[in-house]
């Protein structure tokens, strides 16, 4: 469970700003929040997950608490890696504290283009998690441009 709980952390809130984009004003901000709950609801099971792994044993294998690594492309040894310790858990954590606000406050105040508004806040809060997660360089950089292009938008 905890090994696909990190690629959920990128995909549930991009796949939320899809769903977002596509279903309106009155639906974006329920996608919005039903996105941003999921992804709090994954941050509290990882963490207990964590927790109890790491009252036995410590960390996981090589230090970290999880891990999911996948090949992407493969001709550029480049990996689909997302790792998870100490430090990036409690990044993730603010971010998931504090995107389920943005979504719960903004669907007040935001009435033009709501779907793409909640779409690119979404986008940025997959981008953001994806760059606490990378372990590949080029991962890191590709998250980070997904995080940096929604806040111009």
């Amino acid at each position: 469970m905890m090994m696909l709980a990190l690629p959920a952390l990128v995909l549930i809130p991009f796949i939320g700003g899809l769903a977002a984009w596509l279903v309106g004003l009155r639906g974006a901000s329920r996608a919005a929040w039903v996105s941003s709950l999921i992804t709090l609801v994954l941050m509290i099971v990882l963490l207990a997950q964590v927790t109890i792994s790491s009252l036995g044993s410590g960390a996981g294998t090589g230090g970290w608490f999880a891990h999911f690594s996948m090949a992407w492309v493969p001709m550029l040894g480049i990996n689909l890696r997302f790792d998870l310790d100490g430090l990036s858990l409690v990044m993730l954590w603010l971010n998931a504290l504090i995107s389920l606000p943005c979504a719960l406050l903004s669907s007040r105040n935001v009435t033009d283009r709501a779907g793409l508004f909640h779409c690119l806040l979404l986008a940025t809060v997959a981008g953001i998690n994806g760059v606490f997660m990378a372990t590949d360089l080029f991962l890191f950089f590709f998250f980070w441009e997904l995080m940096l292009l929604p806040l111009f938008g």
